[in-house]
This record gives structure tokens, C-alpha cells and sequence, in this order.
């Protein structure tokens, strides 16, 4: 059974219900040293960014990267476009140049987020053993690169705006956690440990 017998959120998202009726629990019993049930890892916000740097695309291409996240973002919330307040020759970056395109979620549109990305998008990386624990950092984030944007259903059902290839590169994915413990009151490593339970917990899969 799909829901494995865990309960729906009242915004729809299947794991947020798992987090609720499961995962919270059983991190409070994990770690006794935060204090109370908002102090233990939650979702906070999920970051998608895409660069001109880390892609090699012109200006002009990045109206595409625009897309992609508008259409990842379920169109909720619009991307916010990037550019250079200075000009580096090295870089042939001048005044103004575009030099890349995020989108922040939060709240329901998060989580909506993360049941589209766990459930239907990691299943289809192949080969794929896991994300390795190294991509959470002490923070409680987890950061990875996405090689092709074509993996996610509402950016596929577009295939045809993404060729050549050259024009569908890939982009980066930052889950961020919170808690009522900052990094400061709880030590850093085991803010990042509880954090990577709290992604397997959800069924993001995690290899040492």
C-alpha cells in the first residue's frame, strides 16, 4: 500500500504526514538531548539554482533555466533571475551579465516539492545507490547536483523547448532543515547527523 499506513497531511503531501506521524517521533526518541518536539530537524526550504558558471550557457540561454524552475516550482513561485554587480574580464562577465537563476520554496510548496522529488524523481536515477552523507553539511543542508532537469515529469512533458541537448543542462538542489536549536546551542555534527536521519527517515536514501 502506497501510504504504508502512515497519515496524509492536511496539505496532501504524503511526506509531511510520514514526518508527522513517524519520523518527528522517532527522532525525538533518537536524540534526547533536544529538548522538545520543536527543537528536532523538520523541513525548511528547498533551494533550486541554477548557474551561467556551472553550465557554460550564454545570457540568452538562461531564459530556458527560467522555465525549468518556474515549472519545477509548480509556477508558485516565481525564480528570481541573478546578475553580476562587476565586471571580470577573466570570466568575460561584465556590469549587469545574468549570471544565474534560483527558486526558494517553502512551507506546502516545499513539501509538495520533496513527495514529487523522492517518490517519482530519485526512483528513475540510474545507477543510483544514494545521496552520499557527505552532501549534508553541518548546517542540516543537503546539497546535490541534478545532472538533467528532463528527470522530473513536468519539465519531460516540455521536451521539445530543451534541444539540443547542450540547452538541458542540470542544476542544484539544496534541501535546508531547521529547528528551534541553532547550530551555535547544539553542536554542528550532531545537528548534521540528526538531519541525515531525519532525510532517511522521509525515504530520501543516504550511502555513507
Amino acid at each position: 500500500m502506497l501510504c504504508d499506513s502512515v497519515m496524509i497531511a492536511s496539505n496532501g503531501s504524503l511526506l509531511k504526514g510520514r514526518y508527522e506521524s513517524r519520523v518527528k517521533w522517532d527522532l525525538i526518541q533518537a536524540y534526547p538531548e533536544r529538548k522538545s518536539v520543536e527543537s528536532v530537524p523538520t523541513l525548511s526550504s528547498v533551494q533550486l539554482h541554477w548557474s551561467r558558471r556551472e553550465v557554460g550557457m550564454s545570457a540568452e540561454s538562461m531564459s530556458g533555466a527560467w522555465t525549468v524552475l518556474s515549472l519545477l516550482s509548480g509556477c508558485t513561485v516565481m525564480p528570481s533571475i541573478h546578475r553580476s554587480s562587476v565586471s571580470v574580464a577573466s570570466f568575460r562577465l561584465r556590469e549587469g551579465d545574468v549570471t544565474g537563476v534560483s527558486v526558494k520554496l517553502e512551507g506546502h510548496a516545499a513539501w509538495d516539492f520533496m513527495d514529487g522529488f523522492v517518490l517519482r524523481v530519485v526512483p528513475r536515477f540510474r545507477p543510483f545507490q544514494g545521496f552520499p552523507v557527505s552532501c549534508v553539511d553541518e548546517a542540516g543542508s543537503l546539497t546535490y547536483a541534478i545532472q538533467n532537469a528532463l528527470m522530473f515529469k513536468q519539465v519531460e512533458s516540455y521536451y521539445e523547448l530543451f534541444n539540443p541537448i547542450s540547452s538541458r543542462p542540470g542544476f542544484t538542489i539544496t534541501i535546508q532543515t531547521k529547528g528551534a536549536d541553532s547550530v551555535g546551542e547544539l553542536d554542528g555534527q550532531l545537528l548534521r547527523r540528526s538531519s541525515i536521519d531525519l532525510f532517511t527517515g522521509l525515504g530520501v536514501p543516504m550511502v555513507a
